[in-house]
Order: C-alpha cells, then sequence, then structure tokens
C-alpha cells in the first residue's frame, strides 16, 4: 500500500516538473527563478487574481512647446501643446516645414516650383526657382484672392498674371491695360492684400531680363508695383500681420517685412511724357522700351513716343508707324519742300516761324524727301530721302538747315521708313520687293548733302529758267530753282501738288492727323522674319 502511494507521488511530481519546464519555456524563462515548489504547487498570488506587469523603460519625450525629437530621432513642432502639420513655420528666425504627419522636413523637397534644402535640423537653408518646372494652372488663393497665369498673353517665356476677388465673378489682369505684369509658373503667392511673384528665366531674352530675378508684389486694381530686390533665386511669403517674406540669394537666406517693399520707379505705368527707345530682340522685331529697358506691354493702335505714333501689341512690338510730313522744335515747325524744276526734282528745308512766315533754310538738293522726326537724344531731325535716281537715305538736319546723309543709308530699295531712336542708334526698316530688313544706322557717322543759308522767306523768290538748281548757300542766284508762284509743288514723294498764283505758299497738311489701322498715314511692319544687317 505504501509503495503504490510513494509511486503515485513520484508520478505527479514528474508530470508537475514536466508542465513547470514547457510553461518556462513559453514565458522566455521569466518564471525560471520561481522556485521548485511554487512550480509544484502553484503561487499563492495567482489564485489570489494578480498578474505580473513587465514593463519597458523608454525614453521620456520633451513636450515642452517648440521643436521636440522621438525616440527614433524624428523632429516635430509642439504650439500649445499640439502638434503643427502640413504649415510653414517661423521660430527664432528660422524657417521650418511640418508635413502631413507633423514631422518637420529635413531632406530636399519641392512645392509648386520652388525647391527647399534643409539642414538635419529642419530649417530651410535655400529657395530655388525651378526652370524646368511645369507651370500647369500655376494658381494660387487666399480667403480674398485668387490669382493664376495666361498663356494667352506673353512676353517671352513668361505669362500675363490674372486675379479675381472672391467677391468678382470676372478676371483682371494685374497692373491693368497700362501696366500688365507677367512672371513665371509658380511664381505667385498670395499673402493680405498683395500678390507676389518672381519672374525667373535661366536664359532670358531682353525683355525678360529686366523682370528677372526682381522679388515684386501688387496690389490688385493698382497700377504700380513695389519691389524687394534684384538677383532673387527663391522666395517664400508667410501670411502674417507684417507680411514676412523670405528670400533667398548670394547663398543667404533673407527676411523681410512689409516696409521693406518700395515703389518701383523702374516702371510704373505708360505716359506720352516718359522716354522710350526702340529696341531689336533677338527675334529680329523691333519693340517700344521704357529709356530703363521695360518693354511697354500694352496693346494699342496709337502711341506717341519721341513723336512717332506707333501701333503696338500686347508684347510692346511696334507693328504700325504712321508717317509724319514735318516736326516741331521750340514751337518752329520744319518741313521739305520740293518741286520739279526742268524734269529733275529739288527740295529744300522750309521753317515756320512763331510769327507764322516760312522761311527756306537749307541749300537745295536733289530727290525727294520727308517723313521727318526729332531725335531726341541728339536734338537733330532725321528725315527719308529719294534721290533722282531713285535710291534711298536717310538725312540728318539740324535746326540750322544743314544736311548730312547716315553714313551707309544710300541703298535700292521701294522705301526706308524711319521707325524710332535709341541714344545714338537709328532704326529704319527697308522694304524691298516684298520683304523686309531691319537696319541700325550710327547718328554720329555722316557726310555733308548741304549746308544752311540765311533764311529767306518762302515763296517770295522770283521764278527763273537759267539753270537746273541752286547750290549750297545760294537760294537767290542765277538758274535757282522757283519755289513761288507757278512752281510745281511737292509734299513728298511723288505728290505733287500744281500750284496756281498765290504770292506765298504754305503747307496745308493739318496739324493733328487721324491714325489707325489702314490709314494712308500708316506704314504696315510685315510679320515675316527680318534679318539684322551687321
Amino acid at each position: 500500500m505504501v509503495n503504490t502511494i510513494l509511486l503515485v507521488v513520484i508520478a505527479a511530481a514528474i508530470v508537475a516538473f514536466v508542465v513547470f519546464f514547457i510553461k518556462g519555456q513559453m514565458n522566455g524563462g521569466a518564471e525560471r527563478e520561481t522556485s521548485f515548489l511554487s512550480g509544484l504547487f502553484g503561487d499563492h498570488r495567482e489564485s489570489q487574481g494578480e498578474t505580473t506587469e513587465i514593463v519597458i523603460e523608454t525614453e521620456a519625450e520633451t513636450l515642452a512647446d517648440g521643436i521636440n525629437k522621438s525616440k527614433d530621432g524624428s523632429l516635430y513642432f509642439l504650439k500649445n501643446g499640439e502638434r503643427l502639420t502640413n504649415t510653414w513655420i517661423d521660430h527664432e528666425g528660422k524657417l521650418y516645414r511640418a508635413d502631413s504627419n507633423g514631422f518637420l522636413i529635413t531632406t530636399e523637397s519641392s512645392e509648386g516650383a520652388y525647391n527647399y534644402i534643409y539642414t538635419p535640423s529642419g530649417e530651410v537653408k535655400s529657395i530655388r526657382y525651378n526652370p524646368s518646372y511645369s507651370a500647369g494652372d500655376s494658381r494660387t488663393e487666399n480667403d480674398r484672392l485668387e490669382a493664376g497665369l495666361t498663356s494667352a498673353q506673353t512676353m517671352g517665356e513668361l505669362s500675363l498674371i490674372m486675379y479675381k476677388r472672391k467677391t468678382d465673378n470676372y478676371s483682371h489682369k494685374l497692373g491693368g491695360d497700362k501696366a500688365p505684369q507677367y512672371t513665371s509658373g509658380g511664381s505667385l503667392q498670395i499673402a493680405g492684400d498683395y500678390i507676389y511673384w518672381l519672374p525667373w528665366v535661366r536664359d532670358p531674352d531682353e525683355m525678360e531680363a529686366t523682370v528677372n530675378g526682381r522679388l515684386f508684389r501688387m496690389k490688385p486694381g493698382e497700377e504700380k508695383r513695389q519691389v524687394l530686390s534684384e538677383n532673387v533665386l527663391g522666395f517664400k511669403v508667410l501670411e502674417t500681420e507684417n507680411g514676412t517674406v523670405i528670400y533667398y540669394y548670394d547663398n543667404f537666406m533673407h527676411r523681410a517685412e512689409e516696409q521693406a517693399f518700395k515703389d518701383d520707379e523702374f516702371v510704373m505705368t505708360f505716359t506720352e511724357d516718359m522716354e522710350y527707345v526702340v529696341s531689336l530682340g533677338t527675334d529680329g522685331k523691333l519693340y517700344l522700351m521704357t529709356k530703363n529697358g521695360y518693354p511697354v506691354t500694352m496693346e494699342t493702335e496709337a502711341f506717341k513716343a519721341n513723336g512717332f505714333y506707333y501701333a503696338l501689341n500686347a508684347k510692346g512690338e511696334i507693328t504700325f508707324v504712321r508717317e509724319e510730313k514735318y516736326t516741331v522744335i521750340d514751337g518752329c515747325r520744319y518741313s521739305i519742300a520740293s518741286q520739279n524744276v526742268f524734269g529733275t526734282m529739288r527740295s529744300c528745308v522750309v521753317r515756320k516761324g512763331l510769327d507764322g512766315k516760312e522761311y527756306i533754310i537749307s541749300g537745295d538738293f536733289e530727290g525727294t524727301g520727308g517723313n521727318m522726326y526729332v531725335n531726341p537724344y541728339d536734338g537733330f531731325i532725321y528725315a527719308e530721302h529719294t534721290t533722282q535716281s531713285g535710291a534711298c537715305e536717310i538725312l540728318k538736319i539740324s535746326p540750322d538747315g544743314d544736311i548730312d546723309i547716315l553714313s551707309g543709308s544710300t541703298t535700292q530699295a521701294d522705301s526706308l521708313r524711319l521707325v524710332g531712336f535709341a541714344d545714338s542708334k537709328v532704326f529704319a526698316k527697308k522694304i524691298s520687293g516684298g520683304t523686309s530688313e531691319i537696319i541700325v544706322y550710327d547718328s554720329m557717322l555722316s557726310s555733308a548733302l548741304t549746308i544752311a543759308v540765311e533764311p529767306k522767306p518762302y515763296g517770295e523768290q522770283e521764278t527763273t529758267a537759267a539753270g537746273p538748281g541752286m547750290g549750297p548757300g545760294d537760294a537767290t542766284g542765277p538758274g535757282s530753282p522757283s519755289y513761288g508762284p507757278g512752281s510745281e509743288m511737292i509734299t513728298g514723294p511723288g505728290q505733287a501738288q500744281p500750284q496756281t498764283q498765290p504770292q506765298t505758299q504754305s503747307f496745308t497738311q493739318p496739324e493733328t492727323q487721324s491714325y489707325g489701322p489702314g490709314s494712308p498715314m500708316q506704314v504696315q511692319i510685315p510679320d515675316e522674319p527680318v534679318t539684322v544687317s551687321p
């Protein structure tokens, strides 16, 4: 009997040991330090319903406002105890970006057309425009405004900026018709009541170079823009009360607030009393520019600049030039009078003074002339001239009556039309056989044609038939042509006007002349490609 009991106890002990061993392996050996008897007879704590808690010690997170670091090293930003997500953060004079998960970006990223480089601590190191950016929609907005670009009107690679107030039903040009503004895709930002933009082109042409890399802003509805800086590579404007702008150039980040923007005197609006020049673009077309190099980007059929009346397209390209048969200096009107003398056309310069009387002030010359303009840069009058043989030239006339021929301007052509001036440059358009060519002359290079004479009342000379014409300085000598009664008066090439018996001759063209597409006073500049002479 005793032996039987002993065998049962031994068997029970073996079973208990096996169960204890298996349980120890399953629990990672956590109970290995438990005594054999506890495993054999059970733990009284377990019988009372208590459990053992396994604690994994971790480094506690810092919960103060500002930049914090997680156990895995990720950075995040707390404000009022809340983690910021998907926003820009201006903290202690540095710029940060929190992603949609609330972590600070520490590697290169992009937003719109701008690439951002960050430090390992999350600070923005540089902002650069990506010229390879695909413009796409290029729209931006806040709670008051929407802004975008339209390719319907461009300036080189730059597109016109359009805006719409949230209360409007229609879009408008930023700057209006007088001062339209252009920029590159993805560069628009809105903060407060302003639209900000940065035109940026890798290889700008002459027009684009006038605005390239300049950081601008403008209030919708106004015609005056403001500028912050030049040579800007990229920027970010924060929607704050002071409109903080963070921008990058010269390898440094810079900060500016609202008062840092100044009115841009580079160009405001286009008025007739501003200084303008004509510029030959890399595309071989002529553009009207302000003196400081900004294209007159307004579509108009009649814009007066330096005595010329131009028709312009939205890019500032000159499409028409109105002919002017006379010009005015200090209230005196200058014109070229021509007549047929025994089959030869002879001409002279006539000045109408403040007293209303007309005087011959130059020696006569062969051929006809007209289309006269004053060059504001040297004070000389320039005019078109056609010789008796049909060659075309550009004349340079002093207010006293001396006449020169611009060097290299003599050419066989259907016409040689003056188009504009830029400092010492004189631009003319040669049309021959249906083709056109823009030619640039140096106003400083010329040769004498005839000299000034003592002013002689125009139309009071006696009629003679002794010779082919008068020589320089000999307005009344033998053989001089008659500009008086019975002479055949010409006011322009090929435009003969038979004269009757009045004792004095005067110009009858009106002081003001109409202008519009198709007007006989216009010359159209064709759209066909042009070449530039060396």
